[in-house]
């Protein structure tokens, strides 16, 4: 493929920038029990904004929006809009090809995350799409734009990267995270089931409470 596309983690080998899928793919070299999972990388996302002109007509849709000074109430009530604008653009048929063949080898039921959060979950190839785009497009609600902007931060998100994989997430063994902490040197937990493996990690705190992003 020329254009960037899904691949398995197993894969995934270019430099990463997040921690999770650093560790994930350090526990899968050692033999750890890691689930199956699909990335979406971040260079993904940057392609499909790049390839429907998306910067240009999300700067438009915000053109009214003094960006020293962001009135909470224009954003609030120009959010939807540009929500709708990311949802509505294509993907290139040859990563949906790929997207599929991929999907295929994991659970019916998907969740679809970025590392460090939780995500939501999306049923079969059509429904764990339609979860990347929403992904994508939950950057533009109210809640993170104006986290963005009223820091003084760009209109346009970051691009980072998805995973995908089997949709529960319950606490795995005690001992399983014992032996994942003293790998990687430094305290964690471990969530996924029992049938499928690792499906994420979350790092713990010196006070031994979970450090997380809903």
């Amino acid at each position: 493929m020329n254009s960037p596309g899904p691949t398995m983690l197993v894969n995934y080998h270019p430099a990463s920038t997040e921690p999770e899928i650093i560790d994930l793919q350090a526990l899968t070299e050692c033999g750890f029990p890691v689930a199956r999972m699909v990335v979406v990388p971040s260079a993904v996302e940057e392609e499909f904004y790049r390839l429907n002109n998306l910067a240009v007509q999300l700067e438009a849709h915000f053109a009214g929006i003094d960006p020293s000074d962001p009135d909470d109430e224009d954003i609030e009530d120009l959010a939807p809009g540009a929500e709708v604008l990311v949802n509505g653009r294509y993907l290139l048929d040859e990563f949906i090809d790929r997207f599929y063949e991929l999907i295929s080898s994991l659970p019916d039921d998907v969740r679809v995350r970025r590392p460090g959060e939780n995500g939501s979950s999306g049923r079969g190839g059509r429904g764990s799409l339609l979860s990347v785009k929403r992904a994508w497009s939950s950057d533009w609600l109210f809640e993170p734009l104006w986290a963005r902007l009223s820091s003084g931060g760009p209109l346009l998100p970051t691009p980072r990267g998805l995973l995908l994989h089997a949709a529960a997430l319950d606490p795995l063994p005690h001992a399983l995270a014992r032996d994942a902490s003293a790998l990687l040197g430094k305290p964690l937990s471990l969530f996924g089931e029992p049938a499928t493996g690792i499906s994420r990690i979350i790092e713990l705190p010196a006070s031994g409470r979970v450090r997380d992003r809903e």
